[in-house]
């Protein structure tokens, strides 16, 4: 029995592979940030819905085996502080991907890497502590934009 190919072009077919290459390099150096270098490159190819779908379900495994490998060094006081923030900005994450239109679910996205990424390279300096108040909206909204645009990576 032989799984039928999508009706895709020879090269794009080649692209996909590559691009989910590059971004579980970019994995691999960093501990996360698959999504946030594939899907925004895949949605030029395939449909947003089907990029996140397709790196939210790799990521899934890839966060698995990272997690299980430094469960030592997880924070388990803060991840409980976390995850139910995170489950209900999962759920909206999830009504948006689902209702929302094609052109500005991209637009969100365009924006989202754009300002994702001046903040990366302004080496703006990462807090030590945050404040305990910080986990609800910082639950929610990631949780949002992990579902979103898959784009969250591990906690």
């Amino acid at each position: 029995m032989s799984l039928p190919l999508p009706d895709l072009p020879p090269a794009l077919l080649l692209a996909i592979p590559l691009i989910v290459l590059a971004g579980y390099t970019i994995f691999g150096a960093t501990g996360f940030g698959s999504a946030v270098v594939a899907v925004p490159l895949l949605a030029h190819l395939v449909p947003l819905t089907t990029a996140v779908a397709t790196m939210t379900t790799l990521d899934f495994f890839a966060a698995q085996h990272t997690a299980w490998r430094q469960r030592h060094h997880i924070a388990w006081h803060e991840f409980r502080r976390i995850a139910p923030a995170a489950v209900v900005g999962i759920a909206l994450g999830g009504t948006l991907l689902l209702n929302l239109p094609p052109r500005p679910a991209l637009t969100a996205l365009a924006i989202f890497v754009g300002i994702y990424g001046a903040y990366v390279l302004s080496g703006a300096p990462r807090p030590r502590h945050a404040p305990a108040w910080l986990a609800i909206p910082t639950g929610v909204v990631g949780g949002v934009f992990s579902c979103l645009f898959g784009t969250g990576g591990p906690v």
